[in-house]
């Protein structure tokens, strides 16, 4: 991840989504929902997400990346968020109190782009959260001057995932066929979404 935000400007840390579900900054606090949302849906997460493993759904390891998240990792002193080296969220419904998923703004891509992605339950699929959180990240991601676009990154078998950032006005502007596959179904080539920032 690249810190590269130089401003007092952050994302919101807590936003309304659909329904009773909101996007909630990661916190460890999220650790057992997270840990419960991970165990009970690796089969439906694993063939997508390399990191969806029985070894992640822990909460030793969900503590040690929470805790980067929050206060813990040694990046300028701070913690990733507040040195804008990414902005991650936990989505909670707040009328079962229930993880649901998770997602976030990510600075890899390097600026003056910051990429959008998420993961949900497999019972929380359909309910339109995905759509809801790419469109409030992109609205989050305006609020920063130097950022030009949004990009969204799937794999090319991942038909659910593009189907996300074509509803949500992204444009596929080409295809990465050099992309190792990381897991199966994955095939090694990686469809790239973007959004421009208006009148850009």
């Amino acid at each position: 991840m690249i810190g590269y935000v130089t401003t007092p400007i952050r994302p919101e840390t807590r936003i309304e989504l659909i329904g009773s579900v909101e996007a909630q900054r990661f916190a460890l606090l999220h650790v057992d929902g997270i840990v419960k949302t991970l165990a009970t849906n690796l089969d439906h997460l694993s063939p997508w997400m390399f990191w969806a493993t029985p070894d992640n759904a822990t909460p030793e390891a969900q503590i040690q990346r929470l805790s980067m998240c929050d206060a813990g990792w040694e990046h300028n002193g701070t913690s990733i968020w507040d040195s804008a080296a990414g902005f991650d969220y936990t989505f909670v419904d707040t009328a079962s109190g229930a993880v649901v998923g998770a997602g976030g703004l990510m600075t890899r891509q390097g600026k003056p782009v910051l990429e959008v992605g998420c993961w949900l339950a497999q019972e929380s699929v359909g309910r339109g959260i995905a759509q809801a959180f790419t469109t409030k990240m992109v609205e989050q991601a305006w609020r920063f001057d130097y950022v030009e676009r949004v990009v969204w990154i799937c794999d090319d078998a991942n038909a659910a995932s593009a189907g996300v950032a074509r509803r949500c006005g992204f444009e596929m502007v080409g295809i990465d066929a050099d992309a190792a596959p990381e897991v199966a179904p994955q095939t090694g080539r990686t469809q790239i979404w973007q959004v421009n920032r208006p009148n850009s």
